[in-house]
């Protein structure tokens, strides 16, 4: 607090000190924020550079700054919201983000999805975040932490079979994912370095280390592989600063090392392992087809080894797609030795938005784990896979307002192959037993492991003054007789109280049927808070 409190006071002053300016954030627009997204809207609607690939995200800092409109001819022009306090000192420019404060109270249970390392429980929860990027020439670092704390009331829970603190954990799978119903008996709260990285950019290639969120794929509220819907995850990336220019059109692509961690329930079971994750990721731009990209993604979970890692680690995520011809088993589990104890998750995807005209549409498909051979691949493609769909349309309703709509649903459902053949459960393992997780919640879509679909609608409206945006949900918790429904709807707005403060709040209502497989739960959650943004007077 100290730190964040001799910055603000830095920003405020630094205008009347005639060395501030105002420039683009290329280091401070995160994932899943709503500065991202109003640059996606802008992108389709002809105001933004139409070669930035939305599918493999955070957008790297070279990519906001080619993508950023001018600020003019659009709602937040003049505002603020797309630039930061910058402040050069000896070829050294500092960026600060806003401030925020957010809390939650949620009346029965606990509510939430997509709010990165942030869990929000029964009863109060509070959060704070703040950010400031340094950097001089490629050189790049942003520190932008997360701290939140949760009252974490208790609440009745479903029965899992365990004993002591394992009750508390995944209320279908203990031990074979970290997802726990509750976490903890108390108050529970966490710091997190949120959206930090420190980066190096140089002629179209980027590397670093960072605990940011990564997010893959399309989909807007569920991506199958990784999501802002939990702390991201502390890892080593490298990649492309921006879409190369390649045969045909443009590609963009990244890797990743990292550790995922238990949370502190998962210590109560065989869950508590933390895991050696790799990733890869590549988006491609026809120029045949403009608006139009496609690609694909890999994820393998490892246990940790207490050896410490060897070459075949790194090497682990070219390994082939076709179980049949890996020659080398990566992780032998001890009674199949053909078996591997490490677990894979891929997707295709694929968005379309046709130019400037405010409209897209993207597709992902998911597999969990390999196929066995190319026959198994081409007769049942669709064994032990997910399915997304998404559309959105947005339009200038007026000279000040950005208007938008958005109908997205994704399954996680069993498909009708499980009648005549066994399939692996999604998020989770027989032989990774925390499951697609980082310190206990879920890193791709935030709906429940195995048996779950999700579907989701918005209206919003974004104006200088403010914005206001209408949601509607349906999740499938779990998929059995009777099937765990449940149905939410909110309401959320922002105010521009002045332009360096705004106000948030919202409400959203939840009926959830057969909670737990027992009884019909109602849930209220009400939501607000505050931001605090940097907005120096002009220099002289």
């Amino acid at each position: 607090m100290v730190v964040l409190s001799v910055l603000m006071g830095w920003a405020a002053s630094a205008g009347a000190q005639g060395i501030a300016d105002r420039a683009v954030s290329p280091h401070t627009i995160f994932v899943g924020s709503a500065a991202e997204d109003y640059l996606r809207y802008l992108q389709t609607l002809g105001l933004a550079s139409p070669n930035t690939l939305w599918s493999a995200r955070p957008l790297t800092p070279e990519q906001v700054r080619r993508m950023a409109p001018a600020d003019t001819g659009h709602p937040w022009s003049g505002t603020g919201e797309l630039v930061a306090t910058t402040r050069k000192v000896r070829g050294v420019v500092i960026e600060i983000a806003p401030a925020r404060v957010l809390t939650w109270y949620s009346a029965a249970y606990p509510f939430g999805f997509n709010d990165g390392a942030v869990w929000v429980g029964r009863g109060l929860t509070a959060s704070a975040e703040f950010g400031v990027a340094l950097s001089a020439g490629p050189i790049s670092a942003t520190l932008a932490p997360t701290a939140f704390l949760a009252q974490n009331q208790p609440y009745p829970l479903m029965a899992n079979g365990g004993t002591g603190d394992s009750t508390l954990n995944d209320p279908y799978f203990l031990g074979g994912v970290d997802n726990p119903q509750r976490f903890g008996r108390g108050a529970y709260g966490r710091f997190d370095l949120g959206q930090s990285t420190i980066r190096a950019d140089l002629l179209g290639f980027t590397l670093g280390v960072s605990s940011a969120n990564e997010w893959w794929g399309p989909m807007v509220d569920f991506p199958y592989i990784l999501s802002n819907n939990a702390p991201g995850l502390p890892r080593f990336f490298a990649g492309s600063s921006r879409p190369w220019k390649v045969p045909f059109g443009r590609a963009h692509g990244r890797l990743i090392y990292g550790r995922a961690g238990p949370s502190p329930i998962g210590a109560s079971t065989r869950a508590a392992d933390a895991r050696f994750v790799s990733g890869l990721i590549g988006v491609f731009q026809p120029n045949a087809f403009p608006g139009l990209e496609i690609g694909g993604a890999r994820l393998l979970h490892a246990a940790w080894p207490d050896s410490g890692l060897s070459l075949y680690y790194f090497t682990h995520v070219l390994e082939g797609f076709l179980k049949k011809n890996i020659k080398k088993v990566f992780q032998p589990v001890t009674d199949e030795p053909n078996e591997s104890a490490d677990n894979q998750l891929a997707s295709l995807f694929v968005r379309w938005s046709a130019p400037r005209s405010g409209f897209e549409m993207y597709a992902e498909f998911g597999r969990e784990d390999h196929s066995w051979d190319s026959r198994d691949l081409i007769v049942e493609p669709d064994h032990s896979s997910t399915v997304g769909l998404g559309v959105r349309k947005a339009w200038i309703s007026s000279v000040d307002a950005v208007d938008a709509i958005q109908l997205e649903g994704v399954s996680l459902l069993p498909n009708h192959l499980g009648r005549h053949r066994g399939e692996g459960s999604y998020y989770l393992h027989g032989n990774s037993a925390g499951g697609h997780t980082n310190v206990g919640q879920l890193m791709g879509a935030g709906i429940a492991a195995s048996g779950a679909a999700g579907t989701s609608f918005h209206w919003s409206r974004v104006r200088p003054s403010g914005s206001a945006k209408v949601s509607m949900f349906r999740f499938v918790r779990i998929d059995e007789a009777p099937a765990d429904v449940q149905y939410a709807v909110g309401y959320a707005l922002t105010s521009r109280r002045s332009p360096r403060l705004t106000i948030s709040g919202g409400v959203t209502a939840m009926y959830e049927l057969n909670r737990h497989l027992a009884r019909d739960v109602f849930n209220v959650q009400l939501r607000a808070g505050a931001e605090w943004r940097p907005q120096p007077g002009s220099g002289h």
